[in-house]
């Protein structure tokens, strides 16, 4: 099982790599009055990585929320 793991490992590297390689070329990215030019890749990167941040604050946010409610529920009984 692990080399199934290392195999599927070292496919999403190297398709991580490949989309790398072809998409370096840059874009304009304006926020507010701020803008800034930064290749394709970088702004894909950039968007997954706060992609899992904010799903994972989000995840976390309804999980103390059930477990608040679930908690309170067997309080009352």
């Amino acid at each position: 099982m692990k080399w199934v793991y290392t195999f599927f490992i070292v496919v999403i590297v190297v398709l991580v790599a490949i989309f790398g390689f072809q998409n370096l070329q840059t874009v304009e990215v304006t926020y507010f009055n701020m803008s800034f030019e930064l290749p394709v890749f970088l702004m894909a990167v950039g968007i997954y990585v706060l992609g899992m941040l904010t799903g994972s604050f989000v995840t976390a946010m309804m999980r103390r929320i059930v477990h608040g409610a679930t908690a309170s529920k067997e309080a009352q009984q």
